[in-house]
């Protein structure tokens, strides 16, 4: 009977074990192939691909391993060892929560339809502040939770953007990466920083959304139409406000998207609607509450993705909120506390 040395049974685990790495590696990362060349021959309209060593935590394979947009809602069939490994603790659900928010912006910002309408330049520095602007319109929402969970979840946000700069972007990269970074960083804060303060002159002047995005995506063109900026206005309007009809366990496990992309279509509609104005001489907002200030669109009432209390996973996270969603026996405990506390 034929008897395998020792020396032959450590070269065959040798081999099994290169060939399951390589496996391995194939599947993880995205690459099947060794030809698969970096980076890729489509300008930055097409998806990135990861490299070898890009993080794990954002993927952008989209037939294999894109990166899910919300969480699933009922147990899975080891969720008592999620428990004990702290599946479900504060930290994770943020965790999961920051990349749920950017996977939901990158897709949005990844339309090129925004070029289309808007007449954004074909640059990397406009493709960066479009993926930066609807950071900023999750991050209007962020504010509105339970504070300080809000703010570390908006910070953790832009930092998985950050994070992943130098990988989803890396064909633009110039000179030394850190001031590269350093100076994305920049463009995407200034945007935000500009938008932030919009956002408190808004009820009060009506170009203020216009005002932010012609300084720091048009660089101040003198040429543009204002008409654009408008619509930016309209656009920004209705998400922001979109957003805060959505529940905040919703919105942190992932159950809302973003509204319909603005097409050239509704830059023609807009014109006509301040044709209208001017011959009218009205400089009001409109006089339907419900709609947007120019009246282009419809400000969405309730949340069409929003999900049953009685959801697993909505009853898993009240980490993130103690006081509101906790169990009866809690609210009757905080109650009778009070109660002690006022007398």
């Amino acid at each position: 009977m034929w008897k395998t040395t020792r020396w032959g049974a450590q070269n065959q685990l040798k081999r099994q074990h290169e060939t399951c790495c390589s496996f391995l590696l194939q599947r993880r990362f995205g690459r099947s192939k060794p030809t698969d060349s970096w980076p890729p021959k489509d300008i930055w309209h097409s998806e990135p691909k990861p490299r070898a060593r890009s993080p794990l935590t954002i993927e952008y394979d989209q037939s294999q391993y894109a990166f899910p947009t919300r969480s699933p809602l009922y147990k899975k069939r080891h969720d008592w060892l999620l428990q004990i490994l702290g599946y479900y603790g504060l930290t994770e659900v943020r965790h999961r929560a920051s990349l749920y928010l950017y996977r939901k912006c990158c897709l949005m910002s990844e339309h090129k339809i925004f070029w289309d309408t808007f007449d954004l330049s074909d640059d990397f520095r406009a493709e960066l502040q479009v993926l930066a602007l609807h950071l900023w319109i999750a991050k209007s929402r962020c504010q509105t939770l339970e504070q300080p969970e809000g703010s570390k979840l908006s910070k953790q946000t832009f930092w998985s953007c950050f994070e992943d700069l130098c990988y989803r972007f890396e064909r633009h990269i110039v000179g030394l990466i850190s001031k590269w970074e350093k100076d994305c960083q920049q463009v995407c804060f200034g945007l935000c920083l500009g938008l932030d303060n919009a956002a408190e002159d808004f009820p009060e002047d009506f170009e203020a959304y216009a005002s932010a995005i012609w300084n720091n995506i048009y660089l101040k063109n003198k040429s543009m139409q204002y008409d654009i900026l408008y619509l930016w206005s309209e656009y920004i309007e209705r998400e922001t406000k979109a957003l805060q009809v959505v529940e905040d366990r919703d919105f942190i496990l992932g159950y809302w998207e973003f509204g319909p992309i603005p097409t050239p279509e509704d830059l023609v509609k807009l014109r006509k609607l301040i044709e209208v104005r001017d011959e009218t001489g009205y400089t009001g907002p409109c006089d339907d509450i419900t709609k947007t200030y120019f009246g282009l669109y419809d400000l969405p009432q309730t949340n069409p993705h929003s999900q049953p209390d009685d959801a697993d996973m909505k009853k898993s996270i009240t980490c993130f909120f103690p006081h509101r969603f906790g169990s009866p026996e809690e609210d009757l405990e905080d109650t009778e506390t009070e109660k002690l506390y006022e007398n």
